[in-house]
């Protein structure tokens, strides 16, 4: 088929690029992929596990096991894969064993043995075993290549099912480090609230000494309720997150959600990774579930072609029959049967069908190209990003320790009447706003690395798959 060849081509060209130097289309998405590293499955594991507290860990283990959309992805692959069982045995012969017994009764007035007008009757049985066998011989494949194409799409719901796992496993990462960064800021706006009402007594105290002014007391008691204000919203975030974390871990938020306390966010050193990876192809499970999607189009139009050819049935049949079940088995009898059904007009349904599903494999080569575009944009942005955030975050440090100076500073001037207390204020709302902006870019940094290891197809708990339903092994190949 045209599709097979050029889903090989493709394949081929992506996996491979330059590994035949002057052989490769330089509009090829990766023209120069000799030159880009090899990630392997340990490296991955240093990038995208190591940096992980324990109790995210234990968190992704409990959503993996117990999440509910994860059991669906599950199911659905159980489904497909007796599908595929199903469709597999189309292609054995279909044996039936028959039997069937009778008995029947025979009334008559006279004949020749009997006296005129004297009724007689007679009781007859027949019996009758037997084994009939069906089969379609598949000169031209049309029965091997639905059987393919059917296989292919559970091998592809097993790609589906370990995607799942990769993306089920960001999450849990992602709103986890929300919430540890939300406390973060509770325990920021705690401090802040107890240094707002310590100053606040402070003002207070040198207003009625005549040092200040009421104004000065009612600004910094607005402030101070402020934050009170946004403590309260924080918390309620936080319990927020922690209801979509419970959800992930396919508990209720109703219950109790016991957790140790992780009150600071985990380091992240650098990522070594120059470029996007040579073997994407093989890191991504939702690209090798498009790849197996887009050979089982292409089996899908090699049948619909071979549909038009002629069919070519083989029957056969034994069966022994009797009037006795003693004598069942002295005769047996058999029949043998091949027919040819050719179809004359249909007015051109087979061809339509055929034409439909051609442009059903070109449309799936069609969104497998555009998923690897995707990944490779994805990977792409997400090394980049980690970049700029990284870069972001030293800056706001740098900020962090001006900020503590520059309030540091305005109180030392306010208590000697050197500025107003505007200045003091304003340092203070400044020092917040970097604090929690640090606070966010460590967040942020972190998401950008969930980002990166979720487009290279890492799930970051590498638990054993040996419990979930392998694959079929019809696509290997890819």
């Amino acid at each position: 088929m045209q599709h097979g060849m050029r889903f090989v081509m493709l394949v081929t060209l992506l996996v491979t690029g330059c590994a035949r130097q002057g052989s490769v289309d330089l509009q090829a998405p990766l023209p120069e992929t000799a030159a880009l590293p090899t990630v392997q499955s340990q490296q991955l594991g240093e990038w995208c596990q190591a940096y992980l507290p324990s109790p995210l860990k234990s968190l992704t283990y409990r959503a993996l096991k117990n999440n509910h959309d994860l059991s669906i992805a599950r199911a659905n692959l159980r489904e497909a894969q007796a599908s595929a069982r199903a469709a597999g045995a189309s292609r054995l012969p279909n044996l039936n064993l028959e039997g069937s017994a009778s008995r029947s009764r025979l009334a008559s007035v006279g004949g020749v043995s009997a006296a005129p007008g004297r009724r007689m009757d007679s009781t007859i049985s027949r019996y009758r075993l037997g084994v009939a066998m069906q089969y379609e011989l598949d000169f031209w494949g049309r029965v091997a290549s639905e059987a393919e194409a059917v296989a292919l799409q559970a091998d592809a719901s097993w790609d589906d099912l370990q995607a799942a796992r990769v993306t089920l496993s960001a999450e849990v990462a992602q709103r986890w480090f929300e919430l540890v960064a939300i406390r973060q800021v509770i325990d920021l706006l705690q401090t802040e609230v107890a240094a707002r009402e310590q100053m606040l007594e402070l003002v207070q105290l040198r207003f009625a000494q005549g040092q200040a002014q009421g104004l000065d007391v009612v600004e910094q008691r607005q402030q101070t309720e402020t934050i009170q204000g946004e403590l309260a919203l924080t918390q309620a975030q936080a319990k927020m997150v922690t209801n979509e974390l419970q959800i992930l871990l396919g508990e209720s938020p109703l219950d109790t959600f016991v957790q140790q306390q992780e009150r600071g966010l985990p380091p992240l050193t650098p990522l070594p990774l120059e470029g996007i990876p040579a073997n994407l192809l093989q890191l991504r499970p939702d690209l090798s579930a498009a790849g197996k999607r887009m050979a089982a189009a292409d089996q899908q139009a090699a049948a619909a072609v071979a549909e038009r050819l002629p069919m070519v049935q083989l029957t056969a049949e034994a069966f022994a029959e009797s009037r006795t079940v003693t004598e069942l088995f002295e005769q047996i009898f058999w029949n043998l049967l091949g027919s040819v059904n050719v179809v004359v007009f249909d007015g051109g349904r087979l061809k339509a069908q055929a034409e439909m599903a051609d442009a059903q494999a070109e449309a799936a080569m069609e969104q497998f190209a555009q998923a690897y575009l995707t990944a490779l944009a994805e990977v792409g942005n997400g090394l980049v990003l980690e970049q700029g955030r990284r870069s972001q975050l030293n800056s706001l440090r740098l900020q962090a320790e001006d900020a503590d100076r520059a309030l540091a500073l305005s109180r030392t001037y306010y208590l000697q009447g050197v500025v107003d207390y505007l200045r003091v204020l304003n340092a203070q709302q400044q020092r917040l706003h970097v604090q929690q902006s640090l606070i966010e870019a460590q967040r942020e940094l972190l998401s950008s690395r969930l980002q990166t290891c979720r487009a290279l197809g890492y799930a970051h708990a590498e638990t054993d798959l040996t419990e979930e339903l392998a694959p079929s092994g019809k696509a290997s190949a890819l």
